[in-house]
């Protein structure tokens, strides 16, 4: 089993949290791929998904039901007072250059979790 952590932190003497590089799919039943022990997992640990939103507000997206939902929070991105500024989401899959008249990649405002 390769071990497939990013990042790893405590929260508390009981608690931490993982980044792991691949997603940990919720059809996927068991503990992530990752090797906590050269045994393997140690016992009584009890390992969960964080809610998807909380994911998102680190990561920038969250997968759900197979569909990607990425997001921006309003309060960390500088907007214009005009209400004009634009987002476009740019990757390797549009080699980072999304065309700007090309609505496919424009991100909208909606709310998610309640949150814009």
């Amino acid at each position: 089993m390769t071990n497939n952590i990013l990042r790893a932190f405590w929260i508390s003497t009981q608690e931490g949290v993982l980044f792991l590089k691949n997603d940990w799919k919720q059809s996927e039943r068991g503990l992530p791929p990752v090797k906590f022990t050269e045994e393997g997992a140690p016992r009584n640990l009890q390992i969960n998904r964080i809610d998807p939103f909380l994911f998102a507000k680190n990561s920038g997206y969250f997968s759900e039901r197979n569909l990607l939902t990425f997001i921006m929070l309003p309060n960390l991105v500088p907007l214009e007072e005009s209400g004009a500024s634009k987002f476009f989401l740019a990757g390797t899959f549009n080699h980072w250059a999304p065309n700007p008249k090309d609505k496919e990649w424009l991100l909208t405002p909606e709310l998610v979790c309640g949150e814009l």
